[in-house]
């Protein structure tokens, strides 16, 4: 049934064009595959505390120094020293106190 309800549909959308079964394939854009910037997540003890956007070809050293020298990671830290920096760039610095 899937198959005569999409020939329909489409032939009500796109009328004078051929159906839906003899059109060409969509092609893939390559500039609409690629990302600017994303975002970074971090983590103190498992708990979001703030969130950067970042380029997408970050460094693990680069997003750890960001990530702890945030005003909200530092207040959650208050003074302790964590004990464990999990970094997967450039999504996630997760820190365990």
């Amino acid at each position: 049934m899937t198959p005569h309800v999409t020939a329909e549909l489409w032939s009500r959308r796109h009328p004078g064009e051929p159906g839906v079964h003899q059109s060409a394939w969509p092609t893939a854009d390559p500039t609409q595959l690629t990302t600017d910037s994303e975002t970074l997540v971090v983590q103190v003890d498992g708990k979001v505390k703030d969130r950067f956007e970042v380029a997408p070809d970050l460094t693990e050293e680069a997003a750890v120094s960001l990530a702890l020298s945030s005003e909200r990671v530092v207040a959650a830290l208050a003074g302790a020293t964590p004990s464990r920096v999990v970094a997967r760039p450039p999504r996630l610095v997760n820190i365990v106190r």
